[in-house]
């Protein structure tokens, strides 16, 4: 698993305090020092041809939460080696959280995916280190 101990606890808060299907389904992932939880609604389970979304709420090593107006980030969807969606990120609100990157993703057909998020600072006075997360999501028929 690719969870280093600091994102726990910056983390922790917003996972207890969602619904107890979704706390099982969510991911953890960080690289270097940016850790991310993400969700795929409806209750972490997409299915093929009906559009989901996917949030990613980014914190930096300490807590602080990283919105899309301090990232440059791109999401791309994998389904073997080449990338096969690079949905739009736009600021959206999971919970009292705003800003969070989102996107409205429409798998194409069952099987497993795996999304990858990027991202780096938009401004220097952003600090945190360039990174790239990846997680593997199975989608239902």
């Amino acid at each position: 698993m690719n969870v280093k101990l600091w994102l726990i606890p910056a983390l922790s808060m917003l996972v207890v305090a969602g619904p107890q299907p979704a706390l099982l389904a969510h991911q953890l992932k960080s690289d270097k020092t940016v850790g991310a939880l993400m969700h795929l609604e409806p209750n972490d389970s997409p299915q093929a041809g009906v559009p989901t979304t996917a949030w990613f709420n980014l914190v930096k090593r300490g807590g602080e939460k990283i919105s899309l107006t301090q990232c440059a980030c791109t999401l791309s969807i994998y389904q073997g080696p080449r990338p096969l969606l690079n949905p739009a990120l736009t600021p959206g609100k999971e919970g009292d959280v705003q800003g969070i990157p989102t996107a409205l993703v429409t798998f194409p057909e069952q099987g497993s995916y795996r999304l990858v998020l990027s991202g780096r600072p938009k401004i220097k006075s952003t600090s945190f280190e360039p990174f790239t997360l990846s997680w593997n999501v199975r989608v239902s028929h």
